[in-house]
């Protein structure tokens, strides 16, 4: 996987780390796993892979570097896809997003007895193997474990699956444009066009799903009773850092941008 290209010492550390993600993790497992463990493997990192080979070009990296990659980072996206998407039907129409949903049934083995406690304990009135899922889903997440999760009080209402996270959909939006930019240098137009398209789909789907126009700020979705929209007085989500992610994605329109209080030059002032 070496290139000829001249790197600095700072690009040939990140370039072999990059090189250890891809083809030593995603290649052979189809994912990029919570941690280096075996017990890991049906657990992902947040995919942030495809972001990561983008800064490492983008800051003079390797551009040969990219034809082994993308068809690496191609599959990640597509393991987010088959594994982790959702469908959601409002008003007749249905949108595709995605959520954390390990496919785990047994205490995670690095916290094996705490696991165990809260399935026989607090959370002993609910099916063990979706408590286990639901715990593993939120360390997948990295919000191990935030209160977003919860369905009441406690880590005993976890239900991260029953979300539908609106930081985890804004990073696979940029993941989209990136790798419809990634296959555009690569003069691959079909995949790219592909790839704008996915893209635009799930901005209409956050907008419509994700968005709350009343309030004026991005929630969650949770759908554990059905498939509409939450409509209490607060918004899943809406008390968390993750609802400004969607500003980072460039997700927002002006007069969005205008009510958070944004700058002429994008900056927010809060």
């Amino acid at each position: 996987h070496t290139h000829t290209h001249s790197l600095d010492p700072p690009h040939c550390v990140v370039q072999g780390m990059l090189e250890n993600f891809l083809f030593d993790l995603l290649e052979p497992l189809g994912l990029v796993p919570n941690g280096n463990r075996v017990y890991y493997t049906q657990r992902s990192q947040p995919p942030m892979l495809t972001l990561m080979v983008g800064l490492y070009l983008d800051s003079g990296g390797d551009p040969g570097f990219l034809t082994n990659a993308l068809p690496l980072l191609d599959k990640e996206y597509a393991f987010w896809m088959a594994n982790r998407s959702v469908t959601v039907t409002l008003n007749g129409e249905s949108f595709t997003l995605n959520r954390f949903d390990a496919p785990v049934t047994a205490p995670r083995p690095e916290s094996y007895a705490e696991d165990f406690r809260l399935a026989q304990g607090p959370a002993a009135s609910r099916n063990e193997s979706l408590v286990y899922a639901a715990l593993a889903s939120a360390a997948e997440s990295g919000w191990d474990f935030s209160s977003r999760w919860f369905a009441g009080a406690g880590l005993g209402t976890i239900a991260t699956p029953n979300i539908v996270p609106v930081d985890l959909n804004s990073i696979l939006y940029v993941v989209e444009t990136t790798l419809a930019d990634m296959h555009t240098d690569m003069g691959n137009q079909s995949a790219a066009a592909l790839y704008n398209i996915a893209a635009a789909a799930r901005a209409d789907a956050m907008t419509k799903l994700l968005f709350d126009s009343t309030r004026v700020r991005w929630c969650d979705l949770n759908i554990s009773s059905g498939t509409q929209r939450n409509t209490t007085t607060s918004c899943p989500g809406a008390g968390f850092a993750s609802q400004f992610v969607p500003l980072w994605a460039g997700l927002a329109d002006q007069c969005v941008l205008s009510w958070f209080g944004c700058c002429n030059d994008g900056l927010i002032n809060l």
